[in-house]
């Protein structure tokens, strides 16, 4: 390995770390958020802190922008343009893909995030953040099930047993959870974890929805993640004075009304170490989602997911060994740590990081599909890439469910979008040099 590809694996090493921080620190600072106690009472206030999200989403646009602006530079720097366009935005003009959308569009996939987060905000405020976060290890199970029923996916015998083990390991989670009710320092109740499962519910639409409406789009994920925290932020600024007049008691209302925004602004001015946390959460969501923009394009979705999986480890641990504001709010349970081992066997087999030589549970994995996909097509021309004479798919094959979604648009649905539209336009076509450079210059750099 040369110095510089010491460098390069360095860095992403430490992009990686700094999704894995900034992703713990984003839940972390929720709940401390929660925790805090002004007037008496914990501040509840989870619509203004979904509210709050969005603004941190929002700034993607603003790195979004130093982005362009940064790649600019090194355009004019090299060929005297001004016009950077990197090899995957190359590929996705010469295959007719858009690359430029009415933000109006992306006002719907918004609202599948804005009543996503905002259950989970809710549900954060019930139940222990470790297990918040573990049981959004569920979105695999949900995206699964719409992915077949919706867009036609396929799924083979390593997903359905990865399924089942996270399945199990939801369900030993929620059980630990309910059990130990009020006694790890807050009450953890069966509404919290049924609000978080139908969050889930939201999110899969979501993962949905940009399937659906991004298919034929080739967008930069900061972008549309930008773009759907400036629709969240303008969704919020009409809603939460409406919420305000809103009347209803319970736990979900503490305030009397379904959201005191006037009483939020009031908390942030009498502790100054709300606005400082607001501040928090704002950075760690823009920069969990511009450092996994980051690793995805230059490692996998697999990988990024791993990834989000070990925040949850984290989590766990930080409030086992650490007090907020004199309490711990976490105590060791073995049910919870034993669901939380089904949840990551689950995701690592079903995102095929760990693949099982027993049982048939390798033979259709991408990598088997892609060997088989090689010796079906020593015979035939270099872009055919139609399903094997066995009728198994090829490692191309779009209709295949390989990884498990951990973030709204990323890289990974980008090399989708482009491996798709160019086999389209190749069986129209017959291909052609400006096509074949494309993919060679996609198979050399992986890019995309």
């Amino acid at each position: 390995m040369s110095n510089q590809e010491k460098i390069v694996g360095l860095r992403l090493y430490m992009i990686m770390l700094a999704m894995l921080l900034t992703g713990t620190a984003n839940t972390i600072l929720m709940k401390m958020q929660n925790l805090t106690i002004v007037g008496g009472d914990n501040f509840n206030h989870p619509f203004v802190q979904c509210a709050i999200m969005f603004v941190g989403e929002f700034l993607c646009l603003g790195i979004y922008g130093i982005k362009i602006l940064f790649m600019k530079y090194q355009a004019s720097q090299k060929s005297g343009s001004i016009e950077p366009q990197s090899p995957g935005t190359k590929a996705a003009n010469i295959i007719h893909l858009k690359t430029n959308i009415n933000p109006l569009w992306l006002a719907i996939p918004a609202a599948f995030d804005i009543i996503a987060s905002t259950l989970m905000n809710i549900a954060l405020t019930m139940v222990a953040a470790s297990v918040y976060q573990m049981l959004r290890g569920m979105i695999i199970i949900v995206t699964a099930a719409m992915s077949i029923i919706f867009l036609k996916r396929k799924l083979y015998r390593h997903h359905w047993s990865s399924i089942g083990c996270i399945f199990f390991g939801v369900f030993l989670v929620g059980l630990a959870a309910v059990l130990s009710s009020g006694s790890d320092g807050q009450s953890t109740n069966v509404w919290g974890l049924l609000i978080l499962i139908i969050a889930q519910l939201f999110a899969g639409g979501l993962f949905i929805v940009e399937e659906k409406l991004l298919g034929d789009y080739y967008l930069d994920p900061l972008k549309v993640v930008g773009l759907e925290g400036m629709w969240g932020m303008i969704f919020y600024a009409i809603l939460l004075p409406i919420f305000q007049q809103i009347k209803c008691s319970g736990q979900l209302c503490p305030y009397g009304v379904l959201e005191d925004t006037t009483r939020a602004f009031q908390d942030f001015g009498d502790d100054h170490v709300l606005i400082i946390l607001s501040v928090g959460i704002c950075c760690s969501i823009a920069g969990f989602n511009s450092f996994g923009v980051a690793v995805t394009k230059n490692a996998s979705a697999a990988q990024r997911s791993t990834i989000d999986t070990s925040r949850t480890v984290l989590i766990w641990i930080f409030f086992l060994a650490i007090p907020i504001y004199g309490t711990y709010q976490e105590h060791f349970k073995w049910l919870q740590l034993v669901g939380f081992i089904f949840l990551v066997f689950g995701t690592l087999v079903y995102n095929e990081i760990l693949v099982l030589p027993v049982l048939g549970f390798d033979q259709y994995t991408r990598e088997a599909l892609a060997k088989k996909s090689h010796a079906n097509t020593d015979n035939k021309g270099l872009l055919d890439l139609n399903n094997n004479s066995d009728n198994t798919p090829s490692t191309n094959d779009m209709d295949y469910a390989a990884t498990s979604p951990h973030a709204a648009y990323d890289a990974n649905r980008l090399k989708r979008n482009i491996q798709n539209h160019m086999e389209d336009l190749i069986n129209k076509t017959g291909g052609g040099d400006e096509v074949n450079m494309s993919i060679e210059e996609k198979n050399e750099k992986n890019v995309f």
